[in-house]
């Protein structure tokens, strides 16, 4: 039996494109898994860069609250230092000009620093009293004085970037509308809050 050389040939060449394209489509399939495998891994490592980025925003944020709050905590304990500056200050009986002086000048120096990172006075002589921001410690009876507006200031209150820090401690010039606004109370008449006339 003889064989066609042409024929042998055509056959190899079948037999080549055969193996060719299940060896193509082996490659294709390996292709498309490692592609899957990427497309997995890059997302994989998209979530965690994610979530790398939301950590270090929340380690910031935690580390910012937490200066606040040292600052916060840091200027209420010196609030007390102040007071005592601004006592001494009052009451100061020194003939030496150059201590007065002195002593203006370390207060005015603290008060300014505490001020540049945040501290505020709150006005309170002459305002309406806001139970947010002011503790009434005394109602008076003051002639030309509107009801709930602020006749003294007993100690000063201060604020805290936008927190309170310490109420202004206050005399009110008190009204039957005043004392039934802010403290809630049925009020027949403003003498029986006030002692009696």
């Amino acid at each position: 039996m003889t064989k066609n050389p042409q024929k042998l040939k055509d056959l190899e060449r079948e037999n080549e494109n055969i193996d060719l394209d299940k060896r193509n489509k082996e490659l294709t399939e390996e292709l498309e898994k490692q592609n899957n495998e990427l497309k997995n891994t890059i997302e994989h490592l998209q979530r965690l860069q994610a979530e790398f980025q939301n950590y270090q925003k929340r380690i910031e944020c935690q580390v910012r609250m937490h200066k606040e709050y040292a600052a916060f905590d840091l200027t209420f304990k010196l609030l007390n230092v102040m007071d005592d500056f601004e006592n001494a200050i009052k009451n100061l009986q020194v003939e030496d000009e150059e201590i007065v002086k002195g002593v203006k000048m370390i207060f005015n120096n603290l008060k300014k620093t505490l001020e540049d990172h945040g501290l505020r006075e709150i006005k309170s002589v002459g305002d309406k009293f806001d139970p947010f921001k002011h503790e009434p410690i005394q109602k008076v009876n003051v002639d030309g004085k509107k009801d709930g507006e602020i006749v003294e200031e007993i100690q000063k209150g201060y604020m805290f970037k936008e927190k309170l820090l310490r109420p202004s401690r206050v005399k009110v010039a008190s009204g039957e509308l005043f004392l039934r606004e802010n403290f809630g109370k049925e009020i027949k008449k403003k003498e029986e809050i006030l002692g009696g006339k």
